[in-house]
């Protein structure tokens, strides 16, 4: 059967928009060997204590620029690096719930978002500490 008479049959039934892909390895959220909605909002939440905390680590590396002392640090960069990750973390998290959404409604498989969404967190996190101590510069005097 091809698309068209599929189309004309869903059409008569009345269900033209509820599974309007029909091709060979379409994915199903409520599919055989897929994990139900419960496992994704689990790694929500984990997504957000995970966020919680590198925006928490990223608020106290803040506190290096008491080391600077006596160095020529540089200050532009270390606010940078200091705003680098909360506004990361939002960006990060506000894109997942975005996909997870978009995904959901096609009825497409939606728990590695979360998780995607942890390690670009903790990506985020390494940079911006890795940018402060850049901008503290060298330790020794």
């Amino acid at each position: 059967m091809d698309r068209a008479a599929r189309r004309n049959r869903r059409r008569q039934a009345g269900t033209l928009f509820a599974d309007s892909y029909d091709g060979i390895g379409a994915e199903s959220a409520s599919g055989p060997g897929s994990p139900p909605l419960a496992v994704t909002l689990s790694l929500f939440a984990l997504q957000i204590l995970v966020s919680g905390y590198v925006i928490f680590t990223a608020a106290l590396s803040g506190f290096i620029v008491d080391s600077c002392g006596e160095r020529n640090c540089n200050f532009p960069l270390i606010e940078f690096a200091g705003w680098t990750a909360p506004l990361g973390i939002v960006a990060i998290f506000a894109f997942c719930v975005g996909l997870c959404i978009r995904r959901y409604s096609l009825s497409r498989a939606t728990w590695w978002i979360p998780l995607g969404g942890i390690c670009a967190s903790l990506l985020v996190l390494l940079a911006s500490i890795g940018l402060l101590h850049w901008g503290v510069g060298p330790a020794g005097i």
